[in-house]
C-alpha cells in the first residue's frame, strides 16, 4: 500500500485483462480497465515517457478503434505516437504494428493519402528489417491497395505486387491462398494498364493455373483467361490469343448467362481476333453477337459499342 492506494504491483496485475477482454470482443469492458490503469500511472506521477503507460495507452487505441470510435482512437494514437517513438525508436516492432493499424484505419475512413504515407514506412521498414516475412507481404500488399484506390498506375506499385507475389509464392505457410489470387490479380491488371503485356502475360498464365488447378472452372477462372489472351493480342500473338478467348466465351456460357457483359466481351475480342487474322467469316457473328449486348447495356455512344461497330464493318 501506497498512501492508502494499490501498489504498482497491483495496477500492472489489473492491467491484464485489458487486452484479454479486447480479444474476447467486450470492448467497452476492456476499455474501463484501460482508462483505470491510466488513472492510476498518472496519480503515481511515472511521468509521460513511462513505457509501461505507452503500452496500456497503445491497447486502448486498439479498443477504441475495435469500437468504430475513430476520432477518439486517433486523438489517442496521436498523443502516444511521439511518446512510442522515443522510447522505442521509429523501427520498433511494436510502433510499425501500430502505424500499420493507423493506417489501416485511414484506409477504411477514405483517406488514402494519410493511409499512403502510413502503410509505405510499414512497407519500407519492414522490408529493410525482416525481409520477406509475412507482416512484410502484407504491407507490401496494403501499400499497392491504397495506391490502386487513388488511381496511381505507377511502377512502384508493379514492384510493390510482384514483391509481395514473390513472397506469397514462397511462403509455405500460405499455400494456395486466395490472397494470391488477389495479388496477381491486381498486379496483372497493373500491368496491362501500363501497357506491360509481355510481363502481364507471365503473371496471367500462373494466375490461371492455379487457379484451374486449385478453384475449378469457375467464374474468375474464365475471366483470368479473358485477361491473358487480351496481353497475348496486343502481342500479335493472335492463334493463342484465340485459343484462351474460346475458352473464356465457352466457360462463361456455362456459367453466367448469354446476356452479361463479360461472356459477350470475350465475344466480342474473340472476333477481334479472328478479324486481325483476315477471318472474316468467322469474325462476323461474334462481332454481331457482342454488338447487340451491348447496345441494349449501354446505349449506341458508348466507347465499346464504337468499337464493336468499327471491327464489324471491317469484317
Amino acid at each position: 500500500k501506497v498512501d492508502g492506494q494499490d501498489s504498482l504491483v497491483e495496477t500492472t496485475i489489473l492491467s491484464q485483462p485489458g487486452p484479454v477482454l479486447y480479444a474476447k470482443d467486450r470492448d467497452q469492458k476492456g476499455e474501463a480497465i484501460l482508462r483505470r490503469v491510466l488513472a492510476r500511472l498518472e496519480a503515481y506521477h511515472t511521468g509521460e515517457d513511462n513505457p509501461f503507460a505507452a503500452v496500456i495507452t497503445l491497447w486502448l487505441w486498439i479498443t477504441l478503434y475495435a469500437q468504430s470510435r475513430f476520432q477518439e482512437a486517433m486523438g489517442v494514437f496521436e498523443e502516444v505516437l511521439g511518446v512510442v517513438e522515443k522510447l522505442w525508436g521509429p523501427d520498433d516492432t511494436t510502433m510499425v504494428a501500430a502505424l500499420e493499424r493507423m493506417g489501416l484505419m485511414f484506409y477504411s475512413r477514405g483517406r488514402y493519402l494519410e493511409a499512403e504515407k502510413l502503410f509505405r514506412r510499414v512497407f519500407y521498414t519492414r522490408k529493410k528489417k525482416l525481409g520477406k516475412a509475412k507482416c512484410t507481404i502484407q504491407a507490401a500488399y496494403n501499400l499497392g491497395a491504397v495506391l490502386i484506390a487513388q488511381e496511381k498506375q505507377t511502377e512502384e506499385v508493379v514492384e510493390v505486387f510482384l514483391y509481395a507475389l514473390d513472397g506469397l509464392r514462397k511462403a509455405r505457410w500460405l499455400g494456395d491462398s486466395p490472397r494470391k489470387f488477389l495479388v496477381e490479380d491486381s498486379l496483372a491488371n497493373i500491368l496491362l494498364t501500363l501497357k506491360m503485356y509481355e510481363e502481364a502475360e507471365k503473371v496471367l498464365k500462373d494466375n490461371l493455373e492455379d487457379r484451374k488447378r486449385v478453384l475449378g472452372e469457375v467464374y474468375r477462372t474464365f475471366k483470368v483467361a479473358q485477361n491473358l489472351g487480351f496481353a497475348l493480342l496486343q502481342q500479335e500473338k493472335l492463334e493463342e490469343a484465340e485459343d484462351f478467348f474460346r475458352y473464356a466465351l465457352e466457360g462463361q456460357e456455362r456459367v453466367l448467362r448469354a446476356g452479361r457483359l463479360q461472356t459477350n466481351r470475350s465475344a466480342f475480342l474473340l472476333g477481334v481476333s479472328l478479324q486481325t487474322q483476315k477471318r472474316s467469316y468467322e469474325a462476323e457473328p461474334h462481332l454481331r453477337r457482342a454488338l447487340v449486348v451491348m447496345k441494349g447495356l449501354n446505349g449506341d455512344e458508348e466507347s465499346e459499342v464504337l468499337a464493336c461497330v468499327s471491327w464489324l464493318r471491317k469484317s
